[in-house]
């Protein structure tokens, strides 16, 4: 599999009415040259994943321009809608429109947890009416989750099936960490994956080692910016991110500015997390993007193995690979490149 993984573009940030603080004045020619440096990727892209904060404000100017690129970006690369896949950040929210539930405290972690019930969940989803929009405009292929044993689409939450070019069948499952930032005063820190959904996805066979495919978990907040009690076990209650990682094989994120540098790691008897860099946050910011290599078939100890090809912007050099990056290489992850002779770019 190659999956090209983007996260916080952060369309309509440069918008004058938002007055944002910041340079922009290159943006267009950095956004133009990011689709240049995407289309000679030395592999074909198989699947893309954007991992939140495709707008600034989550108003519709800021996905009208979103649109543009990201139909320029599917062209490129000769996929379609139902090749790319969503899920909303902090910055995909109109705020314009509060969640109402002002009461939420963050401390209440039953409270939350009942919340982010699939039943419930509805009550307190985020103002992405815009988002929505965006997604059927450009053909996305909506998630389903259940609810009382019925099944609801969204372009948030649940999970779907993708069936790449060669057979291989990819299940992406997406959650909504972006859901308590629209609560006035709720920390920004202590966002919430829902455990109650991977419970109940793993009840389903849906994540778990009894599912049927490679399997990829995405949310928009980085690890450090979750509820404690979803990193770690308190009062008898179970963490929720090992409790993923434990029923996936990879975790992409995003939200933080990582300097350039893709952050990769694994959990012992759990698959990896990724947490990408910035897409486009201003002019003079260390923009990024990966490549991420999964190997089609298991290895003797019944593993896939993943690399990275890491790319950065610099005003010197334009879009390239972080060489410098040795740790991320195919090499370095014991993963044999001729595996993906039959996906190379001839462009």
């Amino acid at each position: 599999m190659v999956i090209l993984h983007l996260s916080d573009i952060h369309f309509g940030r440069d918008n004058k009415q938002y007055k944002t603080e910041g340079r922009f004045d290159k943006k267009s020619r950095i956004l133009q040259e990011l689709l240049m440096s995407i289309e000679n990727v030395q592999f074909r892209i198989e699947h893309i994943i954007v991992t939140g904060d495709i707008a600034w404000f989550g108003r519709k100017k800021d996905f009208d321009e979103a649109l543009v690129w990201f139909e320029n970006l599917l062209s490129i690369t000769h996929l379609n809608g139902k090749d790319i896949t969503f899920c909303p950040g902090n910055h995909d929210v109109n705020r314009q429109y509060w969640n109402s539930n002002a009461s939420i405290n963050y401390k209440d972690i039953d409270k939350i947890d009942e919340m982010y019930k699939y039943e419930n969940i509805y009550e307190f989803e985020t103002p992405l009416h815009n988002y929505e929009k965006f997604c059927e405009s450009l053909g996305v292929v909506p998630f389903h989750y259940p609810k009382n044993d019925a099944w609801v689409a969204s372009y948030s939450l649940g999970y779907k099936d993708i069936t790449l070019l060669n057979g291989n069948k990819m299940r992406i499952v997406s959650f909504d960490t972006s859901i308590l930032s629209s609560v006035r005063g709720y920390p920004d820190e202590k966002m919430v994956i829902g455990q109650k959904q991977v419970c109940e996805l793993k009840k389903y066979g849906i994540i778990g080692e009894n599912a049927d495919a490679y399997k990829i978990a995405i949310f928009h907040h980085a690890e450090r910016f979750l509820h404690v009690n979803e990193i770690c076990e308190y009062n008898h209650r179970p963490a929720t991110l090992p409790m993923l990682r434990k029923s996936v094989d990879l975790i992409l994120c995003g939200h933080t500015e990582t300097g350039g540098v893709p952050v990769l790691y694994e959990q012992v008897g759990g698959g990896k997390m990724l947490t990408g860099g910035a897409a486009y946050y201003s002019d003079d910011h260390a923009n990024s993007y990966s490549v991420v290599l999964v190997s089609d078939n298991f290895d003797e100890k019944g593993r896939r193995h993943t690399a990275l090809l890491p790319y950065i912007y610099s005003e010197q050099f334009g879009w390239h690979k972080n060489e410098q990056v040795d740790d991320f290489s195919i090499e370095a992850m014991d993963i044999n490149i001729s595996l993906f002779d039959s996906r190379r770019n001839t462009k």
